[in-house]
């Protein structure tokens, strides 16, 4: 072959090896993004919950309202999370993040309607979860009373 061939070929191969470096650096970020995004859900989801606990125990009708903003609040932080999650490409999430924060956000409202500020059973005692996709581990029935 001649000398003229043989550098555009190698020109070629050095472009096609820098593009093939950057397609794995742009996964790797998209990996790291994605890790860092599922433990900010995972703080918001836990503040929710013991937001949502230290609701159920509160009697002062001003601090209860209060953490129910929290609450509200953690929620629409959440719904961005996770919309950020379902942009990042090929991070395998399929759900509607809309609907998932707002059946979280319905179930805190019921279980604290239903129960009315008390805990009602042994508050040290865990929950077993009745269905797998709640996101709290119960779903919203007078389970604490199973003692």
């Amino acid at each position: 072959m001649s000398p003229y061939l043989e550098n555009m070929m190698q020109d070629c191969r050095r472009q096609l090896d820098n593009l093939r470096n950057q397609l794995g650096i742009e996964k790797y970020q998209h990996v790291e993004k994605l890790r860092l995004l599922k433990l900010e859900q995972k703080k918001i989801e836990t503040r929710m919950k013991e937001n949502r606990r230290k609701a159920q125990t509160e009697k002062d009708p001003a601090k209860r309202a209060a953490l129910l903003l929290l609450i509200e609040e953690d929620g629409k932080k959440l719904e961005e999370n996770l919309k950020e999650q379902q942009s990042i490409p090929k991070s395998g999430i399929n759900f509607d993040p809309s609907k998932h924060v707002d059946k979280m956000m319905e179930e805190i409202r019921k279980a604290l309607a239903s129960k009315g500020g008390s805990s009602g059973g042994n508050p040290n005692r865990p929950k077993k979860p009745n269905t797998p996709n709640s996101p709290f581990g119960d779903d919203d029935k007078e389970n604490d009373n199973n003692t």
